[in-house]
């Protein structure tokens, strides 16, 4: 995977059994995000302490008046 989403995948997994207080959080929709829940379902930590969200969309820049010639 390009992002390496799928290695914080396997340390969501190995954190669980040490902390379970303790979250990841991946925010986005990028091409390797069905790749991601389908490696995280299986292994339990899908919905408990890794957690996927649609992307936030950011504010647009402010518009600025038109200079005068």
């Amino acid at each position: 995977m390009v992002n390496g989403v799928d290695y914080l995948v396997r340390l969501a997994q190995r954190v669980q059994e040490l902390d379970p207080d303790v979250r990841f959080v991946v925010i986005g929709d990028g091409r390797e995000r069905d790749q991601v829940r389908a490696l995280a379902d299986p292994t339990g930590v899908l919905g408990r302490n890794f957690l996927i969200f649609d992307p936030v969309p950011t504010p647009e820049p402010p518009r600025l008046p038109a200079a005068p010639d």
